[in-house]
């Protein structure tokens, strides 16, 4: 058995506390207040956070203190420590209510990959809970690396392999991905065959924000095309609100992710399109710490539902 270090001895929850404040505040004092401390305490907490550590982590200065490199970095990390501690002592909360663990997945709005998977682990293990947060990748990728999520399903974009922190994480492969374009059954482009991008440049289209990976890819056809983009009427990131929008004939088209763009075919609510070409995406992956996680065994099962869904959604 590891025997515990000087540090471990030594550091409290209190110092995590401060670190993770002055990463937000750029004083003592102010620090202090948030803490409910005098000052004179909080700068002794602030000299024996340094002791431990051996040496300046901050450079005192008029107008307070900033972060020198060791600091922020120790800052990045007693963040994610204080995150882990509110997150088991909602596991301690769960298991006293009868539940069995709980997964933080993040994954982009509608990912139907991640919903299946979420819906297995569900049925498998009942007691357990889950929190899914959707939103944009780069946002998912840093709650990941700040230790507010166990892992993220997503498309990787060359933007998000240059993250410097990026060797941080465990990435695993999922599937190959396309862009889907979407009509209401009643649209008469449904009626056509080998549709030419060209030809859809007049109608009205609800299209994802532009920072969204769907965007970049729509903007990029056209422009491939030496043509300008079409003007978008409505702009949502929701494949819900893109599918509602359709069906109420407030809009003609959409783009959705091929494979969900199928499961909407095969529900009746939309159809897709059949275009000339198919552009494809950045494939989805699954990236998750490479730090030992609090939960790998729940963490693990998930990843093997996870594969198992992209596989059934895809064919593989």
């Amino acid at each position: 058995m590891n025997m515990p270090t000087s540090l471990v001895r030594r550091l409290r929850a209190r110092h995590l506390e401060l670190l993770q404040i002055l990463g937000e505040v750029s004083t003592v004092h102010a620090a202090a207040k948030q803490m409910n401390l005098s000052q004179p305490a909080t700068t002794r907490m602030l000299r024996e956070v340094e002791e431990m550590f051996g040496g300046q982590l901050f450079e005192r200065s008029a107008r307070g203190i900033a972060a020198n490199r060791s600091g922020a970095a120790l800052i990045a990390r007693a963040a994610i420590l204080m995150r882990e501690l509110a997150t088991i002592e909602k596991e301690v909360e769960l298991e006293r209510q009868g539940q069995q663990g709980l997964l933080r997945v993040g994954a982009l709005s509608g990912n139907l990959n991640a919903t299946l998977a979420v819906a297995q682990l569900l049925k498998q293990a009942p007691a357990v809970q889950v929190s899914v947060r959707e939103g944009q990748i780069n946002l998912l990728i840093a709650a990941l690396l700040g230790g507010e999520l166990d892992c993220v399903v997503g498309p990787i974009t060359d933007e998000e392999l240059r993250n410097a922190r990026i060797d941080e994480l465990r990435l695993e492969r999922l599937v190959e991905d396309s862009m889907a374009v979407v009509a209401s059954p009643k649209s008469p482009w449904c009626r056509r065959r080998r549709i030419k991008w060209g030809d859809l440049s007049g109608e009205r289209w609800i299209l994802p924000p532009p920072e969204s990976v769907l965007r970049r890819a729509f903007m990029r056809v056209y422009l491939e095309l030496g043509m300008s983009p079409p003007e978008h009427r409505v702009e949502a990131l929701s494949p819900l609100t893109t599918r509602s929008l359709i069906t109420l004939n407030t809009v003609e088209l959409g783009l959705l992710r091929m494979a969900h763009a199928k499961e909407e075919a095969r529900l009746g609510g939309l159809k897709v399109l059949s275009m000339v070409s198919e552009p494809k995406l950045p494939p989805l992956a699954l990236l998750a710490r490479r730090a030992p996680s609090l939960r790998p065994m729940l963490l693990d099962r998930f990843i093997k539902l996870l594969k198992d869904s992209s596989a059934a959604i895809h064919g593989d």
